[in-house]
């Protein structure tokens, strides 16, 4: 991987469960060098809350339509974006690895899959109440992910490496 350069137009996508520190990582590192479009504050907005007081899962369709559209209005102005979400499956890496060398952005995957299981659920227990996952919904998309890292075609960045590479220091 090149090295980081902050006249290059980024797309930065998060990769991992539930509760493993994604946006708190976001939050603390991207926001200030890219704007970030969290797929959990775009279904809040659209969604809200279900009955159980969670942030809303229906209608996923919909609201992943209104992400892609975001992305697609910031990738035409050339600033560095940040895309927060799971991101588990094979596919959507290489979906937005073709919208990214469409729109001539350099591609980076943050990977947060060294995160241990464990250490995501009680992460998970420590969210604000609205964004807590089911410990089931958690443990399946670790399975998801195991099977998903075994045919991994991608050049990852772990968030330790990231931070090496932006020359970020905690």
């Amino acid at each position: 991987m090149k090295s980081y350069n902050p006249e290059t137009s980024y797309f930065f996508l998060t990769r991992g469960i539930p509760g493993s520190g994604k946006s708190t990582f976001v939050d603390k590192y991207l926001k200030n060098i890219s704007k970030v479009v969290e797929s959990d504050v775009i279904r809040q907005k659209m969604k809200g809350l279900d009955e159980a007081g969670k942030i809303s899962q229906n209608n996923g369709q919909e609201v992943w339509d209104e992400i892609n559209r975001i992305i697609y209005s910031l990738l035409h102005t050339g600033q560095s974006i940040t895309l927060d979400a799971t991101n588990i499956a094979n596919y959507l890496l290489r979906k937005y690895k073709r919208v990214a060398d469409k729109f001539n952005y350099e591609f980076v995957i943050i990977d947060f899959s060294n995160i241990s299981l464990e250490k995501a659920l009680q992460q998970n227990l420590n969210r604000i109440f609205c964004k807590q996952v089911s410990n089931e919904v958690i443990e399946k998309m670790h399975r998801q992910l195991i099977k998903e890292n075994a045919k991994l075609q991608f050049e990852v960045l772990t968030k330790e490496q990231f931070l090496d590479w932006v020359w970020i220091k905690e």
